[in-house]
């Protein structure tokens, strides 16, 4: 009986591990996402500020404005597996988190492009006019749309349909620990660029001209803000000091745990950090406090929904259904 059962054994553990292999390839495409995004945050944060940037014309300061709100949605689409993984699933690997990370990692190329074809038309716009401006971002916008969606959806098979995955599956057999530090560590590397990115624009504010036309109460947000964005890089740091300092390199469940609070304490502080820089960029550039106010709380709405908010409504819907009850027995 029991040889009968080993080979069955095997299979599970080669089953979890190629998903723990899985969802660790969609967590570097993560990085490599945010790295792409951190850049582009940063200096378009930091564009309002410089001196040049008011002899823009009105419609070339929204279209900066529109580019930095399309990256912020971006960066919060990128991070959003972190919190997903920690809440819902607690670290365990499974086909639902690969798909949900998939369908996010494509949608983020979306403003991703946009931002990127803005980025180009008011490049050239400023030197060559409107309708050179306007022939380049659009050159832009094709090409990327292409190289990131026309070119897979050419390449992929039609034979290759979406398969139907159950929970339930997935959670037969539970992920190794090794693999779930790894998976947690991962996820603050995911997070930790977006948050050095905005640390490096706000300590550049406040020697920049224009900062300084900011009223008080603004210049008391960002500097609020870049108390919350330092808070939250030393959040993300704190899991390999923990690592190598108490558990002296070893892995322990403790350390799974501890990382992951850490984790999501980063994700709370960074997103109030971005919302009101944000508030600040949009001050600078429309001189309206309301408008400043509305952009940043839609903004803050948006990444607590889908960070915290959608994810905690999954993990209530899937701790009241009976199987999650018999789960956690």
């Amino acid at each position: 009986m029991a040889q009968n059962l080993l080979p069955l054994w095997r299979k599970g553990n080669s089953a979890m591990a190629k998903i723990g292999e899985r969802v660790q390839n969609s967590l570097d495409e993560a990085r490599m996402l945010v790295m792409g995004c951190q850049i582009l945050i940063g200096v378009q944060f930091e564009i309002p500020f410089e001196t040049r940037f008011d002899d823009l014309s009105g419609s070339a300061q929204a279209l900066r404005l529109i580019e930095l709100a399309l990256l912020l949605v971006a960066l919060t689409l990128i991070l959003a597996p972190a919190p997903y993984h920690r809440i819902v699933l607690d670290g365990e690997d499974s086909e639902g988190l690969i798909d949900g990370v998939s369908r996010l990692l494509c949608w983020v190329l979306l403003p991703l492009a946009a931002s990127l074809a803005l980025d180009v038309y008011g490049s050239m716009e400023g030197v060559h006019g409107w309708r050179i401006g306007v022939t380049a971002g659009a050159i832009a916008l094709v090409a990327a749309l292409v190289c990131w969606y026309g070119w897979e959806l050419y390449r992929r098979s039609p034979a290759r349909r979406p398969r139907e995955r159950t929970m339930a599956k997935s959670e037969s057999s539970s992920t190794a620990l090794t693999t779930k530090v790894r998976h947690v560590l991962t996820e603050a590397r995911v997070v930790l660029p977006g948050a050095q990115a905005l640390l490096g624009f706000q300590l550049l504010t406040f020697l920049m001209e224009g900062f300084q036309d900011l009223p008080d109460w603004a210049k008391d947000i960002h500097l609020a803000s870049l108390c919350l964005v330092v808070l939250s890089i030393i959040f993300l740091i704190a899991p390999a000091a923990y690592h190598r300092i108490v558990e002296q390199g070893e892995i322990s469940e403790r350390l799974h745990t501890i990382a992951g609070r850490f984790v999501i304490g980063a994700l709370v502080v960074l997103g109030v950090g971005l919302c009101g820089d944000f508030l600040v960029a949009v001050l600078k550039v429309t001189g309206s406090t309301a408008l400043a106010l509305t952009a940043a709380l839609l903004l803050l709405i948006l990444e607590f929904a889908l960070w915290f908010g959608y994810s905690y409504y999954v993990r209530y819907r899937r701790e009241r259904s009976p199987a999650g009850r018999h789960h956690a027995a």
